[in-house]
C-alpha cells in the first residue's frame, strides 16, 4: 500500500490504460503503452502543443474513439464506453472551453448533472411521484450548496450566459461535482482565468481531493503543476515521455528537451521548467 502526499492511502490505480492508440490517417496522434492514475491523488498531464494530451483525454472520457488499446476504471473494463456511461460509473470531465447552457439558470445547469433522477423513467414519473418529488428537493438543495461553495449563490437564478469566463469555470466544476464523481478530469482548468481566481480554483481542487475524489488534469502552467500535483505524466509526440513526482519529471532531460523543442515553450518557460526540477 502506498500513500500519496495528500495523506490518502491507495491500494490500486483508479484509472489505468494499456496500448491506447488513436490514428488520423497516416498520423498516430496517441500511442500510449501504459498509463496509471493512483486513487486519492492529483495527477497532471503535461506536454508541449501537439503532444496528444487532448486527444488522449478525449479517448479516455468517451468523446473520441481509440483505434487500439484498453482502459479500466477502478478495475472495471470501460474501454470504448460513451461519456454518459462513464459518468454513471463515476468518471466525469470538464472542458477547456466551458459548456454551460447559456439560457438556463446557474441552478438549472447544475441540476442537469444530478445522478439517477427517478422522474426521468415512465414508471417513476407515473407511480413514484412522492419519491421523485423528494429527490428533486434534495437535488435542488445540493445544487444550491454547490453554487454557494463556489461563490455563485447570489446568481443562482440568473442565466449562465451572463457569467464571465472564470465564473463559467466555477459553474462547470459545480456541475461536475453534482454527479458525485470518484474521478474528476479537468481539461486546462486555469486557461483564460485571471491570477486571483487561479488561487481560488486551486483551493477548490485541493478541497475536492481532500473529500476523496481523485483528479486528473491537463495543464500548461508549470507553476500550477508544481504547486498542486502529486504525480505528473509528460507526453510528447503521442507517447508518455516521463512519469513521477513534479520534481522528478521537471528535471528529466527528455522533458526539458521536449519543451525546448516546442513552439510553445520560450526561453523563460524552459528555464522555469528546469529550475523547478532542481527543487528538493
Amino acid at each position: 500500500m502506498t500513500s500519496s502526499p495528500s495523506g490518502h492511502e491507495t491500494t490500486q490505480p483508479i484509472l489505468s490504460a494499456q496500448g491506447v492508440q488513436r490514428r488520423f490517417g497516416g498520423l498516430t496522434a496517441v500511442d500510449v503503452d501504459d498509463f496509471v492514475v493512483r486513487g486519492g491523488t492529483i495527477t497532471a498531464l503535461i506536454g508541449p502543443n501537439g503532444a496528444g494530451k487532448s486527444t488522449f483525454f478525449n479517448v479516455l472520457t468517451g468523446f473520441d474513439r481509440a483505434d487500439a488499446g484498453a482502459w479500466q476504471l477502478e478495475g472495471r473494463e470501460v474501454t470504448g464506453l460513451p461519456a454518459y456511461r462513464l459518468a454513471r460509473q463515476g468518471m466525469v470531465r470538464t472542458f477547456q472551453l466551458t459548456r454551460s447552457l447559456a439560457d438556463l439558470t446557474l441552478e438549472e445547469n447544475v441540476l442537469l448533472a444530478a445522478p439517477g433522477q427517478r422522474g426521468e423513467g415512465i414508471g417513476g414519473a407515473l407511480f413514484g411521484r412522492r419519491s421523485w418529488r423528494r429527490q428533486e428537493a434534495d437535488n435542488t438543495e445540493r445544487a444550491q450548496e454547490l453554487l454557494a461553495r463556489f461563490g455563485l449563490e447570489q446568481m443562482a437564478g440568473q442565466p449562465a450566459g451572463v457569467l464571465s469566463g472564470g465564473q463559467r469555470k466555477l459553474l462547470e466544476m459545480a456541475r461536475a461535482l453534482m454527479s458525485e464523481p470518484r474521478l474528476l478530469l479537468l481539461d486546462e482548468p486555469m486557461a483564460g482565468v485571471n491570477p486571483r481566481l487561479v488561487e481560488t480554483l486551486l483551493d477548490h481542487i485541493r478541497q475536492v481531493r481532500a473529500e476523496g475524489t481523485t483528479i486528473l488534469f491537463v495543464e500548461h502552467d508549470m507553476d500550477v503543476v508544481a504547486d498542486i500535483s502529486d504525480d505528473v505524466v509528460c507526453m510528447a509526440f503521442g507517447k508518455v515521455l516521463a512519469t513521477g513526482t513534479p520534481a522528478e519529471v521537471m528535471r528529466d532531460p527528455e522533458v526539458i528537451d521536449a519543451y525546448l523543442g516546442s513552439d510553445e515553450a520560450g526561453d523563460d518557460d524552459s528555464a522555469r521548467l528546469a529550475g523547478k526540477g532542481r527543487q528538493p
